[in-house]
């Protein structure tokens, strides 16, 4: 018997338990509240909206509710990874159901993302809508282990608008006994009629205490010093992905050659600019190159907002001025695939120019 093909997960991190492996998770007590509540009333909504920024959770708070329904609604007695207890969604991390998704193999669960070519060798960038279509045959089978069938989509935001307008289509006469998890980090560009159909679910980036336990239990905080994990708690804001992201291309480090040459302004030293450079343009840095664009604007943001209504309009637009043109700098580049030291060395420029002339305002 051949061995079952790889699951390929889209945006999944070496070494790290993706969405569907992760049985438990922290920091979003609120809304698993609202969805057991609803589901104990027997009044349970056949689609719901899961909302946030990327990387906080919410794929895994689906395939959480996934397992749940699929090992038949019960959850466990005993305290889970991160102090959960009774009443929570957790089940017996043995349970058939836990094994099953996990390995991609449930026939009651179907999951809608972006797929990975194996000819190509990579992900699609898009949901089709060919994939959205399976969801007709899906659901009018018979349910392959009785009960729930359930569509996880993650993310909608990646589906192309013939994918959307399908799923639409499916939303407005769900099949009884179905149930709808859908991802979303951007949910104000989804169709109107595709959210009005669902019941949202709101999920806010974890607190730095969460987001420090979580890390924590990944083991990814064995060598960060507590100076490094204020960076990462900064760099992140609420997201596991991002963070894990930023511990693994070098953020630390990134984030400590930033502020050097930011606190020099307007003369840091050339040396220090360069070696920055070359960091985020060595071959295989692009992560580190998006880590540092996401610092440099994170930056220029609080710079903005610690200088309003204390400083004249004309150094804060000088400054505003300065976060547009990085935007423009970093779509141009990527359009071109210019040499990504060249854009870094440009915005310093910028930086050391609105220095000087707003050193005097």
């Amino acid at each position: 018997m051949a061995d079952p093909a790889p699951v390929h997960d889209y945006d999944a991190l070496d070494g790290i338990p993706s969405p569907r492996e992760t049985l438990y998770l922290k920091g979003h007590a609120e809304p698993e509240a609202r969805f057991l509540e609803a589901f104990h009333s027997g009044k349970l909504h056949h689609a719901w909206l899961l909302t946030g920024p990327r990387g906080i959770g919410k794929a895994s708070f689906a395939y959480r509710v996934a397992r749940f329904l699929l090992s038949g609604g019960e959850a466990t007695s005993g305290a889970g990874l991160f102090g959960t207890s009774a009443g929570s969604l957790d089940i017996d991390p043995d349970h058939p159901a836990a094994s099953k998704i996990a390995a991609g193999a449930h026939p009651n669960l179907l999951t809608l993302n972006r797929r990975y070519d194996m000819e190509r060798k990579r992900f699609t960038t898009t949901i089709p809508v060919n994939d959205v279509r399976k969801t007709v045959s899906f659901f009018g089978s018979t349910a392959g282990e009785g009960g729930w069938r359930i569509c996880l989509v993650d993310a909608a935001d990646d589906m192309n608008a013939a994918a959307a307008n399908a799923l639409l289509k499916i939303l407005e006469e769900p099949p009884r006994q179905s149930l709808f998890l859908i991802t979303s980090h951007a949910p104000g560009r989804l169709l109107p009629t595709i959210r009005s159909r669902c019941r949202r679910l709101s999920f806010a980036p974890l607190a730095a205490d969460s987001l420090t336990d979580v890390l924590r239990t990944l083991g990814a905080l064995e060598t960060v010093s507590p100076e490094e994990l204020a960076a990462v708690i900064e760099a992140s804001e609420g997201s596991v992905r991002k963070a894990l992201l930023f511990l693994n291309n070098n953020g630390p480090v990134l984030a400590q050659s930033l502020a050097t040459i930011i606190k020099a302004l307007p003369n840091p030293p050339l040396d220090a600019v360069h070696r920055l450079g070359d960091l985020v343009s060595a071959r295989g840095a692009e992560e580190s190159y998006t880590i540092l664009i996401d610092l440099i604007l994170h930056r220029l943001s609080m710079r903005i907002h610690a200088g309003s209504g204390k400083e004249p309009v004309s150094v804060l637009a000088s400054w505003a001025g300065v976060w547009e043109k990085v935007n423009q700098s970093v779509a141009q580049a990527d359009a071109l695939n210019l040499d990504k030291k060249a854009v870094i060395l440009g915005i310093i420029r910028e930086f050391q120019e609105v220095a000087r002339r707003t050193s005097s305002a």
